[in-house]
């Protein structure tokens, strides 16, 4: 079964992992994915852009770069408009 929305969340790497070095706990190892090259994730990317790409009537890219609350208004405009169609164009606002 394919999905009616897929979200991508695009982020270049360096960011992604500076992220993820912030909100890890001090004395804590990294994860299998941090630990991982820059080169990788760069190719996730790309995969990732590309599947995008390939099927845009499903799958919508959203800028991660923002802060937490501008990326999830960034999702919930793509996600809103699918809700309201399922729910008989009741408010989902």
């Amino acid at each position: 079964t394919v999905p009616d929305l897929t979200i991508i969340l695009d982020l270049d790497p360096e960011t992604g992992l500076a992220r993820a070095d912030a909100r890890r706990a001090e004395n804590t190892a990294q994860d299998r994915f941090e630990k991982e090259t820059v080169a990788v994730h760069e190719a996730r990317r790309k995969a990732f852009r590309a599947i995008a790409e390939a099927e845009p009537d499903r799958c919508r890219i959203v800028d991660a770069a923002g802060d937490p609350e501008t990326v999830g208004e960034a999702i919930w405009a793509h996600v809103a408009p699918l809700v309201a169609a399922n729910s008989g164009g009741a408010n989902v606002s």
